[in-house]
């Protein structure tokens, strides 16, 4: 079900629209073609003038359908279905009350026992649900079983999206969240019994739930040598702290570093993570869906970026920051793939730089980038506020339909977007646009649509064109619209999480709502969930929100979270456990294999979770 609702098929009845006019056929028994008559229709017949209608429902023996977000209804009436009042039958449009917002309808009546419809108001596609007709198994989500001949409201959300209306039972989304209620004959419900509810119930998906475990990890091992056979959970302390850097070893200390993030080549199946403390990047081999392999020595890495050998760990291979060369590493932070063009984008931190990697021929440790963004040559080490330059870039976003890189130049309070194209890519080569920032040479900070305070992480939405930026500071992320051609420099932002508004700041509490610090974001485009790692001592832990284009509002609440058992529920650095997180901060997310990748950093280890969160767009599946 949706806003708009063009067609509608009952029992022995159809509706359709057809620019704005509704035409109706069939059976026709008891007036549900609204034609002022009961006489059977074989061809499609025009419902009245109007030319406004946007949505129709057609329920058997009764049919509702909006005009100029007027809801009418008219059919058989025989349980008070139709909202007049009373239970008379009507072969014409009849409005139902004096609401002038209603944005969905869906009405069901074939055996005079379940007659029933439920509808929303509201705007923007979200609003409050109406049910009301006969009840008799709780199917108007009221919490009894009382013939109620008007609509009355279900509980006091107002963020439903969607409704449709069976024999006595109903399923609707809100707040991201699928629920039924109603007879359940035959578990109909998916609740995983036959009980009747007369309220609405939350339907779960696979085996989410708030605070569930990890499948797997990388950094904790029985033994600290490799290969390794069998993970830890509860080990505080990295692999390369005793003995030195080797190739299952990861160093992610927050207070000493930035932490790193991972990425994945779902295409070539090769996983790549920034082990920041030890200036390198790991690369991984995986199993050919993507996952790692359970056999001994799975979890130990096949290659290094930035270092010569596994053992080695230091910035630039010994030298300064300064000092960077083709081949070397200091801090790297955050990683982007282009699995179409083989190449890994690499945001070289503490050498004010992105490296690419073009893995075309292979891997091999230390190998040399290919391309360098932000220094004009590969030795160069400077910071600097200019159109190709940056001062610590750290988040990375690559839109492979467009072939666009946009950074996180964090210091410099902006994100950076760049033609990266094959054939066009060159060293030092300048920005095509900049968000955050009204100028190329501007760099303060504010708390406005258009402002941010050290965005630190992006996610990249190729669905929508939309890019999300964790504005860390400010303790709230930014959706920004970048289509090709509608992009502007210093453009407003479209949405805020986090914050009430996009003129504030977020307030750091722990809620539903609002978080401390986000780090990380990471977006499922199949099923249009936003990730947010929040990594302050306050927080630890990752929520997740619906962030479709219809659903999403500033200042939502989100659906789940990962590594506490609650919404509202923050009890800082536990000891670490399957399901525990401390400092997460960088997220990616595989949407082949609905897999969420957290880098826990203060267990120095990366957490593996099953992503596979109920899809907000579910109910486009419906009738109604």
């Amino acid at each position: 079900a949706s806003a708009s609702r063009p067609n509608a098929v009952g029992p022995a009845d159809a509706c359709g629209i057809d620019n704005g006019k509704l035409y109706c056929w069939g059976r026709n028994t008891y007036g549900e073609d609204g034609q002022g008559n009961t006489t059977q229709y074989e061809t499609p017949q025009q419902v009245g003038s109007a030319t406004n209608w946007t949505a129709v429902s057609q329920g058997g023996y009764d049919t509702c359908g909006i005009a100029g977000g007027k809801l009418y209804c008219w059919g058989y009436g025989v349980g008070g279905e139709l909202g007049q009042g009373n239970t008379t039958q009507y072969t014409t449009p009849q409005q139902v009350g004096t609401a002038t917002d209603w944005i969905v309808v869906s009405v069901f009546n074939v055996n005079s026992t379940g007659a029933d419809t439920c509808g929303i108001q509201g705007s923007s596609g979200s609003g409050a649900l109406y049910c009301w007709g006969i009840n008799g198994n709780g199917q108007d989500g009221l919490g009894n079983t009382t013939q109620y001949e008007t609509p009355q409201q279900v509980g006091s959300a107002t963020n439903w999206t969607a409704i449709s209306m069976g024999n006595a039972n109903v399923c609707g989304i809100q707040g991201g969240g699928f629920y039924c209620w109603g007879q359940n004959s035959s578990g109909s419900l998916g609740l995983g019994n036959e009980t009747q509810y007369d309220t609405p119930q939350l339907v779960s998906f696979g085996t989410l739930a708030d605070g569930e475990n990890a499948t797997t990890e990388l950094g904790q091992y029985a033994s600290n040598n490799p290969p390794p056979s069998t993970v830890v959970w509860t080990q505080g302390e990295s692999n390369n702290i005793a003995p030195p850097t080797n190739a299952i070893g990861l160093d992610f200390d927050p207070t000493n570093d930035d932490p790193g993030n991972s990425a994945i080549d779902i295409v070539n199946h090769w996983l790549f993570v920034a082990d920041t403390g030890n200036n390198r990047v790991l690369v991984y081999t995986l199993n050919t869906d993507n996952s790692i392999s359970t056999a001994s020595g799975g979890h130990t890495a096949s290659y290094a970026l930035g270092q010569t050998s596994m053992t080695g760990d230091a910035c630039n291979q010994g030298a300064e920051a300064q000092n960077p060369t083709q081949s070397t590493l200091c801090e790297p932070t955050d990683l982007a793939v282009d699995a179409a063009n083989t190449r890994l984008f690499v945001a070289d931190t503490e050498n004010d730089r992105v490296v690419v990697f073009n893995y075309s021929s292979g891997f091999s440790d230390g190998m040399n980038a290919s391309y360098v963004l932000g220094q004009s040559n590969f030795t160069n080490g400077v910071s600097n506020t200019t159109r190709s330059t940056f001062t610590g870039p750290q988040g990375l976003a690559y839109d492979a339909a467009n072939t666009r890189l946009f950074v996180a130049d964090v210091n410099n309070n902006r994100v950076l977007g760049f033609d990266v194209a094959p054939g066009t890519i060159a060293n030092g080569e300048n920005a095509e646009n900049v968000l955050g920032q009204s100028s190329y040479t501007a760099d303060g900070h504010g708390h406005t649509a258009s402002t941010m305070n050290e965005p630190w992480a992006l996610a990249y939405d190729p669905v929508n064109t939309r890019l999300f930026v964790a504005d860390q500071n400010n303790n709230r992320v930014l959706a920004f619209n970048v289509a090709p051609g509608t992009i502007a420099n210093g453009e407003n932002a479209s949405h805020v999480l986090g914050a009430s508004s996009l003129t504030v700041a977020g307030s750091g509490r722990c809620t539903a709502s609002t978080f401390n610090n986000p780090n990380g974001v990471a977006y499922d485009p199949n099923h249009g969930t936003l990730f947010v790692g929040a990594a302050a001592d306050t927080d630890n832990r990752v929520l997740a929100f619906n962030a479709t284009p219809a659903y999403i509002a500033n200042g939502e609440s989100a659906s789940y979270v990962l590594g506490t058992s609650g919404l509202a529920t923050c009890p800082g650095c536990l000891d670490p456990t399957q399901s525990n997180l401390c400092l997460p901060v960088f997220l990616n997310y595989d949407p082949g294999s609905s897999r969420l990748f957290v880098i826990d950093s203060g267990n120095e280890r990366v957490m593996i979770f099953d992503g596979g969160y109920a899809p907000p767009n579910f109910m486009k599946m419906l009738p109604g």
